[in-house]
């Protein structure tokens, strides 16, 4: 991994962490379906703006059915589902909760035949359950079932980017540009009925503006090319390193920005979490291979 790719992982991961702070933030002013479709409406323009940039081919009607798959499953119902979630439960939580993608990817992989158990991924799916739970508040949950059904929602937009990943990773005659345009367009089109049931709650002011264009440009658009680039420099594996840095991004950001607490709870079960991940993934991390000088 050279130094520039590393960078592009930090960027990835930050950004990504980012997103869960601005889903927090917004939220409670827009709604959760306001401000989903104000996501992937922005992330559908700014893409569709590089691909006219970069002369990209784009084939809608040939893999329509395969778009609206994906887009419900790796955008849609995940980026609603967390924005649900995001009028009860911090963004950090919500961080850490989708670390869990890749161990729900495996089990998906499991079913269908192309992954095997080992003693050693039972171990990290285990773990992952232990730190999911961790993250629970048994006392709110006794007082208001709306906290237990945020945890729920966010656990299924979790189990959706598992899902979602299986059935990109069969897809190898589109390539990943094809693939992000052509599931966040679709998406813009699943979420729209959304709005009638979950009006603004307040008045769009500039600030709230900003944070969309933020939000939508930079933290899903931009963000989801870099992270293309960086599977197609250091191929999926090694890129899959930004799901266990978007969490910790998650935690920082929410502290800096938002005030949420960093428990020992929390702490405890992120390192569950991320550590039972890796297990599952089997996932080894090495830095021998960077190259610093002169970012090559």
């Amino acid at each position: 991994m050279t130094f520039v790719n590393f960078l592009r992982l930090l960027l990835t991961a930050a950004l990504w962490g980012g997103s869960f702070i601005i889903i927090r933030a917004c939220t409670p002013l827009l709604g959760p379906a306001v401000l989903t479709e104000a996501r992937v409406v922005l992330a559908t323009l700014f893409l569709f703006l590089i691909g006219v940039a970069l002369k990209k081919r784009i084939s809608f009607t040939k893999y329509l059915r395969y778009f609206i798959i994906l887009g419900l499953l790796s955008a849609a119902l995940p980026f609603f589902l967390f924005a649900y979630s995001a009028q009860w439960l911090p963004g950090s939580l919500l961080s850490i909760i989708n670390a869990t993608s890749p161990s729900w990817g495996f089990i998906f992989a499991c079913v269908k035949g192309s992954e095997k158990l080992t003693t050693k991924k039972v171990l990290g799916l285990i773990l992952g359950f232990i730190g999911v739970t961790l993250l629970i508040d048994f006392e709110q949950i006794e007082l208001q079932s709306s906290h237990f059904l945020a945890y729920l929602c966010a656990i299924i937009a979790s189990m959706s980017y598992g899902l979602a990943s299986n059935i990109a990773v069969n897809s190898e005659k589109i390539d990943a540009f094809q693939n992000t345009l052509g599931s966040m367009t679709f998406s813009t089109l699943m979420l729209l009925p959304l709005i009638l049931w979950f009006p603004v709650k307040v008045s769009v002011t500039l600030d709230i503006i900003g944070l969309l264009l933020l939000f939508g440009t930079v933290c899903t658009g931009l963000a989801f090319l870099i992270y293309f680039k960086l599977i197609e420099e250091i191929g999926p594996s090694s890129a899959l390193t930004v799901t266990f840095l978007v969490p910790i991004f998650g935690v920082l950001w929410g502290f800096i920005f938002l005030n949420e607490k960093v428990s020992p709870f929390i702490l405890l079960s992120l390192g569950c979490i991320l550590y039972g991940t890796i297990l599952v993934t089997e996932y080894r991390l090495t830095f021998e291979k960077i190259k610093i000088s002169r970012f090559k």
